[in-house]
C-alpha cells in the first residue's frame, strides 16, 4: 500500500515538473516559462525580425526569441528606439513539433548568408527562409504553410559575389525579395516567386538625398534605370521586417537602420517617393543592460540573482509540501495498521481470557465438589459397612 501511494505521488512530481517545463507548441505562446529568459536579445544571432498581432519575433539559426505584447514595451511611436529586453527563447522543436524536418540543419550549413520572416496572410502563418547553398553557390527560396504543413521551394539567383545580397520584404499582403543580383548594382524589387506571378521583376528601389547634415532621403520603386540613385546606402543590407505601417530595413555591417513607409511596397504606387530616415544601429536597438558587458552590471546580477533564488524557493516550497503530503499519507496507513493490529491484539486477547477463565471455574467447581461431596462418600461407605 505504501509502496503503490508513494508510486503515485512520484507521477504526480513527474507530471508537475514537466508541465513547468513544457511550452505552448504555437508561434503565439500563452505562457512564458522564467527559464526560458533572455534578458538582452542583443546577445543573440539576429537572422530575421518579425511582427505579427503585436508579439515580436527575433530568428536565430535554430532557435526564436519572442518579446511577448504589448508591443509599446519595446517600440515607441516615435520609432527610436527598439528595446529587446525581457525576450523569451524558444527552440523550432518547442514551438512547432510538427514541423518535421524544420530550417534547423540548412540554417547551420548557410553560413551568414540566411533570413527568416514570418507573416500572416489571410489568418495563415507563412515562414519565409532563404539559404545559400554552397554547392552551387546559390540562393534558394523557401516558404512553409504551418496550416498545412507543407514546405515549398525555389532556387533564385547565383551568389557567387560576396557583395550580392537579397532581402526578404513584406508589406503585411504581399512577399517581396529585394537583390541587386542583376550586374548593374541597382537593388530590384521581386514578387514571390512561388505565386506563380508573370511580372517576377516590378522594378528597382532609387534614392535620393534630401537632407544631408540630417541624413534624410526619399525612396521609391522605379523602372526607370536612368534614375540617380544612391544605391550605397543598401550596399551591406542585411535584414527587413514590417511593423506599425513602417518598412525597416538593416545593416549589421554598416550599423544602420532605414526607416520607410510600407506604402513603398505597393506596387499601385509605383513613382511615389517616401521619406527614407537613416538610424545608427547602436542607438535604435537597445537593451537596458550593455550587451557588451559580459560581467553583468549590478542591478543585472540582482535581476538574475532574484530570479535564481525565486525559482529554487518555489522548487523548495514544492518539494516541502510534497514531502508533507508523503509523510501524512504514510503516518495514515501506519496509523490505521497499527490500530487494525490493536484491535487484533485486543479481540485475541480476550478471546484466550475467556478460555482461560471458564477452565479456572470448572477447576473451582470440581474442587468443590470434592471437598463437599467426599466426605459424604466416605460416610455413607462407613454406615454401609457398619450395618453389615
Amino acid at each position: 500500500m505504501i509502496i503503490i501511494n508513494v508510486n503515485i505521488i512520484a507521477i504526480i512530481i513527474t507530471m508537475f515538473f514537466h508541465s513547468s517545463l513544457s511550452t505552448n507548441h504555437s508561434w503565439f505562446p500563452e505562457t512564458f516559462p522564467e527559464q526560458n529568459l533572455v534578458e538582452c536579445g542583443l546577445n543573440h544571432d539576429i537572422h530575421g525580425f518579425s511582427v505579427i498581432d503585436n508579439y515580436l519575433y527575433q530568428f536565430e539559426k535554430c532557435s526564436v526569441i519572442i518579446y511577448p505584447p504589448p508591443l509599446d514595451k519595446h517600440l515607441d511611436k516615435n520609432f527610436n528606439h527598439l528595446r529587446l529586453d525581457n525576450g523569451y527563447r524558444f527552440t523550432f522543436e518547442n514551438i512547432q513539433p510538427d514541423w518535421k524536418p524544420n530550417y534547423c540543419e540548412k540554417a547551420q550549413s548557410s553560413k551568414n548568408k540566411l533570413q527568416y520572416l514570418l507573416v500572416k496572410q489571410q489568418n495563415e502563418i507563412l515562414l519565409y527562409f532563404l539559404e545559400f547553398l554552397s554547392s552551387n553557390k546559390s540562393i534558394q527560396y523557401h516558404v512553409y504553410d504551418f496550416n498545412t504543413n507543407t514546405d515549398s521551394k525555389s532556387e533564385l539567383f547565383a551568389a557567387d559575389d560576396i557583395y550580392e545580397h537579397y532581402l526578404l520584404m513584406t508589406n503585411g499582403k504581399e512577399q517581396f525579395t529585394l537583390h541587386n543580383s542583376m550586374g548593374d548594382k541597382r537593388f530590384y524589387l521581386a514578387r514571390d516567386p512561388l505565386k506563380g506571378r508573370d511580372s517576377y521583376q516590378i522594378g528597382h528601389i532609387c534614392i535620393r538625398q534630401t537632407d544631408v547634415t540630417n541624413k534624410k532621403y526619399l525612396a521609391k520603386i522605379t523602372v526607370d534605370k536612368h534614375c540617380a540613385s544612391i544605391d550605397s546606402l543598401m550596399k551591406t543590407i542585411v535584414l527587413s521586417f514590417t511593423v506599425n505601417g513602417k518598412l525597416l530595413i538593416i545593416s549589421k555591417e554598416d550599423k544602420i537602420v532605414l526607416i520607410t513607409d510600407v506604402g513603398l511596397l505597393h506596387t499601385g504606387n509605383d513613382e511615389t517617393e517616401y521619406p527614407f530616415e537613416v538610424k545608427d544601429f547602436k542607438d535604435f536597438f537597445t537593451c537596458k543592460y550593455d550587451p557588451k558587458n559580459t560581467k553583468q552590471p549590478n542591478d543585472q546580477g540582482k535581476i538574475t540573482e532574484s530570479t535564481t533564488t525565486k525559482n529554487t524557493g518555489n522548487i523548495l516550497i514544492i518539494l516541502l509540501v510534497l514531502l508533507f503530503a508523503i509523510i501524512f499519507i504514510v503516518s495514515i496507513i501506519i496509523f490505521t495498521k497499527s490500530r487494525k493490529k490493536k484491535l487484533n491484539d485486543a479481540t485475541t486477547s480476550q478471546s484466550t481470557s475467556l478460555s482461560t477463565t471458564i477452565p479456572k471455574k470448572m477447576m473451582k467447581k470440581n474442587m468443590f465438589d470434592t471437598t463437599i461431596r467426599s466426605p459424604m462418600s466416605r460416610t455413607t461407605t462407613t454406615a454401609k459397612t457398619t450395618n453389615r
